[in-house]
């Protein structure tokens, strides 16, 4: 089962954080992921919902494998429901459609000086 392209949960450590959003690229040094903080995430989808395109993007965050506690994909369960389904009753479309596109983005090589 392949998580890019999908709403994900990443836990962190060092700091303690949680991110919430899309996957878009996953390899042994770590997670590329387009979202927002967990903690920042009811005010940026009303944010979103009130304002639309004019909020504050998403954040393309690289996150090192050594910060990475695990990684969840964001699902609903029977009595709660997923931060990808709060965020589209919220502002009424999809995460994916917000962000304006439902692939994952290619990572760019890194060149050695």
């Amino acid at each position: 089962m392949t998580l890019r392209g999908k709403a994900v949960v990443a836990y962190l450590q060092g700091p303690r954080e949680r991110f919430w959003g899309i996957l878009r690229a996953l390899d042994p040094s770590g997670a590329l992921i387009e979202g927002v903080g967990a903690d920042h995430f009811e005010s940026w989808a009303r944010q979103v919902a009130r304002e639309g395109e004019q909020a504050p993007p998403a954040s393309l965050v690289f996150f090192p494998s050594t910060r990475i506690e695990r990684l969840l994909l964001d699902r609903s369960s029977r009595a709660v429901p997923s931060l990808e389904d709060r965020f589209r009753g919220i502002t009424g479309k999809t995460l994916a459609a917000h962000l304006g596109r439902g692939r994952p983005v290619q990572p760019v090589p890194f060149k050695k000086r």
